[in-house]
């Protein structure tokens, strides 16, 4: 029996990364806020990205901001966040929607202010776990006595459930985000991964949009069976109503198998 494999894998997800410069772009910030959650923005002492720094994270409600309150000079939103910031702690006070990119607060009279704030971005945050599994997407079988074609769905890249809601550069950094998990997550040997699939060489994928679904093919051989399989990545992740949904489909993978034992999911 043939086995046409591709790979199929599940997250649920995790991570960490963060670090000061002079006004990073919106799009431009670590993934991961040093606390590992989903980052919303960046808030600065200085008045210009400088000295130190505080990151907010999506879905943050901070009603207290212990040694940052009344301290941050200036902010970067990640694209697509809002920083909901106000005058008091405990959410009291004035307040104030701060947008995606960078603010100068003393500009804004809001400099060496803020103390509480909500933090919040028009997807959902991606916290999980990541892992991987085999996943089969067709099974096909050769009554014929001569060879015959097994056609099968085949697709490359990843897509987000948010995608008709959101720009295109917010979800490459959807991808990127989700990267950063899967190459963080199996290099410290936690995850659920079991394709045998590296995920540290696979930039490509995380930054390549999936559009459209394409057939594939393959000749199966006369009264012979092939089994064709992909790795999948799925995210998903529930905060309030909120559902969010990522794929990341891999090249395909062909390889002769003797003895099979299809997997029931």
């Amino acid at each position: 029996m043939h086995i046409l494999p591709i790979i199929a894998l599940q997250i649920l997800c995790m991570a960490n990364m963060s670090f000061a410069q002079s006004c990073p772009e919106m799009n431009a910030l670590p993934p991961r806020t040093d606390d590992d959650h989903s980052m919303c923005a960046i808030l600065y002492e200085g008045y210009k990205c400088d000295g130190a720094y505080h990151h907010a994270y999506n879905g943050e409600d901070a009603s207290t901001l212990g040694n940052w309150d009344d301290k941050a000079g200036s902010i970067v939103v990640r694209e697509g966040c809002t920083i909901h910031a106000y005058w008091e702690d405990k959410f009291g006070g004035a307040e104030k929607d701060f947008k995606e990119g960078y603010t100068n607060l003393d500009h804004e009279d809001w400099a060496h202010d803020i103390s509480s704030y909500k933090c919040n971005c028009v997807f959902p945050p991606l916290d999980c776990t990541p892992g991987d599994m085999w996943k089969e997407i067709a099974y096909c079988t050769n009554h014929l006595a001569i060879e015959a074609d097994c056609e099968y769905p085949e697709s490359h890249g990843f897509s987000s459930s948010v995608s008709n809601s959101v720009s295109h550069s917010i979800e490459l950094g959807l991808g990127l985000e989700l990267e950063y998990l899967f190459v963080t997550t199996e290099g410290a040997g936690s995850g659920h991964f079991s394709s045998g699939y590296n995920w540290t060489n696979s930039h490509y994928l995380f930054t390549t949009t999936m559009t459209e679904m394409v057939k594939g093919h393959y000749p199966v051989p006369a009264h012979k069976t092939i089994n064709v399989l992909q790795i999948q990545e799925n995210v998903q992740t529930t905060r309030s109503i909120h559902r969010y949904l990522l794929l990341v489909k891999v090249t395909l993978r062909i390889g002769n198998v003797t003895n099979y034992f299809r997997k029931k999911y």
